[in-house]
């Protein structure tokens, strides 16, 4: 729905199709306001016989041909689109008799969300975070039909008063740039949710709507933008400059999870932001579900720290040794006389050469064990301490019997000591054999079965955690993961994952022939939702109970859907209007005293009062639906909407309104329904 702006009148006079038929089909009843290039109206489609939005473009840009051209672009790709958190378009055309563009829209009672901040923020944080998803579940479905929106903002997400979140005016963006550029007053309206990358005649992009997206949670968790300046120019210099802020610094209540969540998605380049709506559902899901069940809010996503996967152990390796060239001199590697200063790994050890082991075995047919080993550590330098030795035991030898014992012992302990030097340096090889990293893809969102094949084709194993019931996720999807995707593991290792179980699904129980009331809280009772409900003549149902329900009664729905109910206005009244029943409207004040003189030159010109009450005799009638009241006045200034509120069973309306002019109409509606009529 359009925003409402200061003067709608200006720039185009947003009230000149009260009381018209467009394209001689939708009759205009009520202004609802004006954006900076659609105004919009209440209007009641006659040949469906229901209430809808018309949005008209505004007269400035009626001969403008590239604005129409992007308008008519844009509105063919929101016919298409059809979701809960999107406002359903039915119908874009062109009014014969006043050359004007329209489109149709779903008619959504309540307000704006950026009203609803300017009353309420900072919110709670279970109402910022719901509000959010209800917004990202309408980008995540547009965009996988290649739809952006390209001008989310609050003035654009609708709060319908039975909690529902509507995202509006897709299809618009492209043409609103044109319309607007140069325009300060009407550009300094979009700048605070433009994306630093996106430039006035840029194509809307998913990744422009994510950060704008971050803006409104910024705006909902604080009150004010993250960037506030009364000048466009400023607004994109400190975008531009200045460090992301931290909602949490504005407000010390945020945790930590939703204050990273809020800085990823206004991160200055699309590269550094969530790369799908879906990416953000899930962790603005995991926030959700934090707050219900009371779990940490203390990691985030710039970090990830608390959710990957626990630091890898490293073992020290054996200590380093080295065999030089021709020599069978073992040297063990000082850590200051490391080759590879700064590795934490040793080099590969090279095994004796032949000529060498056979030096070895010449020396220890006549030498002590003891000699042989010196023999073995001696260097090239130390050849003539090695011939010293052996002609010493040479000259001390015992006799041939002991000589063969001697050998044999010689024999056994080079033996081994060669072993043991080729079993340290196969201990080593086999430490510093290298292994291929893989990448950890992004599963999250995926079924178990493909994921499975992801794992076998990329050379990693899964491992399931835990299986949870989950409202959002189907049964056998993966909804989180213990390592961050993108990065490095080596092959074999294992990735944590959690699986859904689907939602709780519960049966849906029979509310046809219950009070409106009663069926809401039998919805309420199963773990149901109330979802659209709307009122239908019926003469063989009482009034205020429910005829119709969807989906039927006996079929299983997941915890939390919503069931749209069709409730009966009871016998359809004559055509002709009932007889005024008196709604205490009473007589207009004296002409001699009126409640304020504008002009003060004729009479056509005084303020008249006029004291409503309704129903004259007694409150609403209790029978368990709403009544929404509406009372709309035509005088010297035109039609306008005095008074619209949702009014539950069993109360009273009083009200008192201002009329200008001799000539006074005024209405009241009860569900639509002309009750009361007064000219004078």
């Amino acid at each position: 729905m359009a925003e409402v702006e200061d003067n709608p009148v200006q720039r185009g006079g947003s009230g000149s199709f009260i009381n018209r038929i467009l394209g001689g089909r939708y009759e205009a009843m009520e202004t609802l306001g004006q954006g900076p290039l659609l105004a919009a109206y209440r209007a009641r489609d006659r040949q469906q016989n229901r209430i809808v939005t018309v949005k008209t473009l505004l007269p400035a840009f009626a001969h403008r041909p590239e604005v129409l051209e992007s308008l008519r672009i844009g509105l063919g790709q929101t016919l298409s689109l059809s979701h809960p958190n999107i406002t359903r378009t039915f119908d874009v055309g062109k009014d014969e008799s006043s050359d004007t563009l329209f489109l149709v829209e779903e008619f959504v009672r309540g307000i704006d969300l950026k009203e609803r901040i300017r009353r309420a923020a900072p919110f709670q944080l279970t109402a910022a975070t719901e509000t959010a998803i209800s917004v990202a579940e309408g980008l995540e479905f547009a965009h996988s039909r290649n739809v952006a929106h390209g001008d989310v903002r609050p003035q654009n997400i609708r709060m319908a008063p039975e909690g529902q979140v509507k995202l509006t005016n897709f299809g618009i963006a492209p043409a609103q740039c044109q319309a607007i550029a140069g325009d300060a007053v009407q550009w300094r309206r979009v700048a605070d949710y433009h994306a630093p990358e996106i430039g006035v005649n840029s194509a809307p992009t998913a990744s422009a709507d994510l950060y704008a997206l971050g803006v409104v949670l910024f705006e909902m968790l604080t009150g004010e933008t993250p960037y506030p300046a009364d000048d466009p120019a400023e607004i994109a210099r400190r975008r531009m400059q200045e460090p992301v802020p931290s909602p949490r610094s504005v407000n010390a209540a945020v945790p930590t999870a939703l204050d990273g969540i809020t800085r990823k998605a206004l991160s200055k380049t699309p590269e550094e932001r969530y790369a799908t709506a879906t990416e953000l559902l899930r962790d603005l899901r995991q926030v959700r579900d934090a707050l219900r069940f009371g779990k940490s809010l203390s990691w985030s996503p710039l970090t990830d720290e608390t959710r990957t996967e626990a630091a890898v152990r490293v073992v020290a390796p054996p200590r380093a040794f080295e065999a030089e060239d021709e020599d069978l001199t073992v040297v063990q590697r000082p850590a200051s006389a490391s080759k590879n200063q700064g590795s934490t790994l040793p080099p590969p050890v090279t095994a004796p050469p032949p000529s060498r082991i056979e030096t070895i075995e010449t020396v220890s047919r006549s030498a002590t064990p003891v000699d042989a080993i010196t023999v073995a550590k001696a260097g090239k330098g130390d050849d003539r301490i090695a011939e010293k030795k052996e002609s010493e035991n040479l000259t001390s030898a015992p006799s041939s019997g002991g000589g063969r014992w001697l050998t044999a012992l010689i024999w056994t302990a080079a033996l081994g000591f060669v072993c043991a030097l080729c079993f340290l340096a196969f201990i080593i090889l086999q430490f510093l054999k290298p292994t291929s990293d893989v990448v950890v893809p992004n599963l999250v969102g995926k079924p178990l079965a493909e994921a499975q094949n992801i794992a076998t084709q990329t050379r990693f194993n899964l491992a399931i955690v835990d299986k949870q019931y989950r409202d959002a996720e189907p049964e056998g999807v993966i909804y989180q993961m213990g390592t961050t995707p993108g990065r490095h593991i080596k092959e074999g290792r294992d990735v944590q994952i959690w699986v859904s179980k689907g939602p709780r699904l519960v049966e849906i129980p029979d509310l046809i022939g219950m009070d409106f009331e009663k069926a809401r809280k039998k919805l309420e009772s199963v773990g149901l939702r109330l979802g659209d409900y709307k009122g239908e003549y019926d003469y063989s149902s009482a009034k205020g109970t429910v005829i119709r329900q969807k989906p039927s009664s006996g079929e299983n729905a997941a915890r939390g859907a919503r069931i749209d109910l069709t409730i009966s206005k009871g016998e359809e009244p004559t055509p002709t209007p009932e007889p005024i029943p008196t709604p205490d409207m009473s007589t207009p004040a004296p002409e001699t005293t009126p409640s304020a003189n504008l002009t003060g030159e004729s009479d056509s010109a005084k303020t008249r009062t006029f004291d409503i009450t309704y129903p004259p005799n007694g409150p609403l009638t209790n029978e368990g639906a709403p009544h929404q009241i509406r009372i709309d006045v035509i005088d010297d200034r035109g039609a306008n909407t005095v008074y619209n509120e949702l009014k539950p069973a069993g109360s009273t309306v009083k009200f008192r309104a201002e009329a200008v002019g001799k000539k006074v109409s005024i209405k009241l509606y009860d569900n639509d329904d002309l009750k009361a009529e007064v000219n004078k």
